[in-house]
């Protein structure tokens, strides 16, 4: 009896070590930056001229999120994700740095009206199923809410003359959305599962906005 707990004593602990350093341990915790394009299908995206030279243009939108295993392959997910606005790192317009802009609905240019929105910040909160029959490959889709809020152009005043002639002032103005979020992500583990890169979209739709969000990202994980 006493030489079977010996053995057991000695056993066990390095049979948990042995799992914990395996490759296949399973990580609860998930942080990912990510790199977005974005896409709005039913507004004209926009790049308002700054003189900032453009070395690359980097993304659209730039975010990192925290994602928890909560039983067996049920995820949260919470993150912050915002519009780039480095025009050394945006597109570049005529040359120069260009930073996102979303024009707002079509309309008539009345006093008050919506010109477009810029400077998107997104705060998301979400479920996730995670699909993981396989071990390096694991795919995500989920859904949740989002909050956003942004800094608007809309129309001050507008003096006309001539036939397509005129100028237009305008206003800025801060604006907050809520929306739904839906989400699907792939990702490849390597380094024994602690690291992760992959692909993924998200689409939102606030109230407050002509056409929904759709993101287009690139995204790498540390998992502990």
């Amino acid at each position: 009896m006493k030489y079977l707990l010996f053995v057991l004593a000695i056993s066990v602990p390095h049979i948990a070590i042995a799992k914990n350093d395996s490759a296949d341990y399973y990580r609860n915790n998930t942080v990912a930056f990510s790199l977005a394009y974005t896409d709005f299908p039913r507004i004209e995206k926009l790049f308002s001229f700054t003189y900032t030279f453009a070395s690359a243009h980097i993304a659209d939108q730039f975010g990192v999120y925290y994602y928890r295993t909560i039983y067996t392959n049920l995820r949260i997910i919470a993150g912050y994700s915002a519009w780039n606005t480095i025009p050394s790192l945006a597109k570049k317009v005529y040359g120069q740095g260009g930073v996102l802009e979303i024009q707002g609905k079509p309309h008539n240019y009345e006093k008050g009206s919506l010109i477009y929105y810029s400077r998107l910040n997104m705060c998301d909160a979400g479920l996730m199923y995670r699909y993981n029959r396989f071990d390096k490959h694991k795919i995500d889709f989920g859904i949740g809410a989002s909050y956003g809020w942004s800094l608007n152009s809309y129309v001050d005043t507008l003096i006309t003359g001539a036939p397509w002639e005129g100028f237009l002032y305008d206003y800025k103005d801060k604006q907050q959305y809520i929306g739904m979020l839906g989400i699907i992500n792939y990702d490849y583990l390597f380094f024994r599962n602690i690291l992760s890169a992959g692909v993924g979209l998200k689409y939102r739709k606030y109230s407050g906005f002509y056409s929904p969000q759709i993101d287009y990202d690139f995204h790498f994980s540390y998992n502990f």
